[in-house]
């Protein structure tokens, strides 16, 4: 198992109860079905991502994009303690990610500064892919925009990345969901 499915196994066991009882889409989840749906790979191919590319004018990182197509999320945010993170929305798979891109104040201001954001951590820093200074070609640090640094005009992005790359992020993340640590 890879570290992006590890981490959606991880988050799926955790919220099995929840969406066992709770979850009103259109897919019918038993206790039989749960994994083969939770789990299931999107339909997402990377040519996908191209039409974002072009709009934003930059590559998003690979290690973003398989995490991405890993599988879908069945929560609209995707949802941990502390922090909304961009994933593929199974009614509609770039909604999440598209609403962080474009449709926020700040969006177009922080994607000039060469910042991808993917997600928000205590309801005050975008969580953002550092495209400044990646680490290779398939992975970038990942780093915090603090909206009320930017609101005050003073500096937004954290000095030092918050992790060295995204596929660290995921990784710290996936122990905090199965220690329970956030």
């Amino acid at each position: 198992m890879d570290t992006y499915e590890a981490f959606f196994r991880a988050y799926y066991d955790n919220q099995k109860d929840y969406l066992l009882n709770f979850y009103k889409g259109p897919l019918v989840m038993t206790p039989e079905n749960y994994y083969d749906l939770v789990l299931q790979k999107t339909t997402i191919k990377e040519q996908d991502f191209d039409a974002i590319e072009k709009k934003i004018k930059l590559t998003i990182p690979k290690s973003f994009k398989q995490f991405f197509v890993t599988a879908y999320s069945y929560e609209r945010p995707f949802q941990l303690p502390t922090l909304t993170l961009a994933a593929a929305w199974h009614h509609d798979p770039f909604e999440a990610l598209n609403d962080f891109l474009f449709e926020n104040a700040l969006s177009k201001h922080i994607l000039e500064l060469q910042l991808i954001p993917i997600g928000i951590y205590q309801d005050n820093f975008y969580v953002c892919l550092d495209l400044r200074q990646p680490v290779s070609e398939t992975d970038a640090p990942v780093t915090y925009f603090d909206f009320d640094a930017a609101m005050l005009n003073e500096e937004p992005i954290v000095e030092e990345p918050v992790f060295p790359s995204f596929k660290m992020f995921i990784e710290h993340l996936t122990n905090c969901i199965q220690t329970r640590t956030y």
